[in-house]
């Protein structure tokens, strides 16, 4: 799963392919996940719940790599419930370039801020709640999600993204937007815990925004040793 060599673009190097596409099959399954984004029911009967949310997008992303021939150079590795919980992690592209020697991955967390659904205790299956229980107990440190996104990435190394997608945001209930985790760590003070209201608050603090092509190309093109906490957000949709 991990990747240790991490392999940087020189300036004059042409951007593979392979991550052209990746960055139009996001697009694409944004897209055709924005009908879903904002919905509320009068009765509040209905619910689309982020895992939802994350099936239909990957349904689409999945689709749109495979028509166009590159199912081979981006994989997406969906974790189980068990790997959610402990890593922090929904599921990870893995993208490997195909006329240059580049490979890395993007380890993703999906969240809702806005219209999430809040189950009660009936709506919760009684073997997932054990098994939650049990992996908390597990953590000592008892970290949050994003922590163990960011533990995890840390771990790899630095061919490995961290990267947090939001469906909807206050106001804005149909956007996606994405957020990196070496950001929200760079501008959270020490110590804090890294949650969903660290997102929001950086959300709403961050006026510049690039796109997935242009988040790929930061990561490639940027200078051995350079650290780049510029706050801002990936908008997808």
């Amino acid at each position: 799963m991990g990747l240790n060599q991490v392999t940087l673009l020189q300036p004059d190097d042409k951007l593979d392919t392979v991550f052209e596409v990746f960055a139009q099959a996001v697009l694409h399954a944004s897209d055709k996940l924005k009908d879903y984004l904002g919905f509320s029911d009068p009765e509040q009967k209905l619910h689309i719940s982020t895992k939802t949310m994350s099936t239909v997008l990957l349904m689409n992303f999945i689709k749109f790599c495979k028509e166009k021939g590159v199912e081979e150079c981006i994989s997406t590795c969906i974790m189980s419930r068990q790997q959610e919980l402990t890593m922090g992690v929904d599921w990870i592209w893995t993208l490997s370039g195909t006329t240059t020697n580049v490979r890395f991955q993007i380890a993703v967390q999906a969240i809702q801020l806005t219209g999430a659904h809040q189950p009660t205790e009936m709506d919760e299956d009684p073997y997932e709640k054990r098994l939650e229980r049990s992996i908390l107990d597990l953590d000592p440190r008892q970290t949050t999600r994003l922590e163990k996104l960011l533990d995890f990435c840390s771990s790899i190394g630095g061919n490995c993204l961290g990267l947090c997608i939001v469906y909807g945001v206050p106001g804005r209930p149909r956007d996606i937007r994405g957020v990196l985790t070496k950001h929200l760590g760079a501008t959270t003070e020490k110590g804090a815990s890294l949650t969903e209201a660290t997102v929001l608050h950086y959300l709403e603090n961050t006026e510049s925004f690039i796109s997935t092509k242009e988040m790929i190309e930061k990561h490639l093109y940027r200078q051995r040793g350079a650290v780049d906490n510029q706050p801002i957000y990936i908008q997808f949709l």
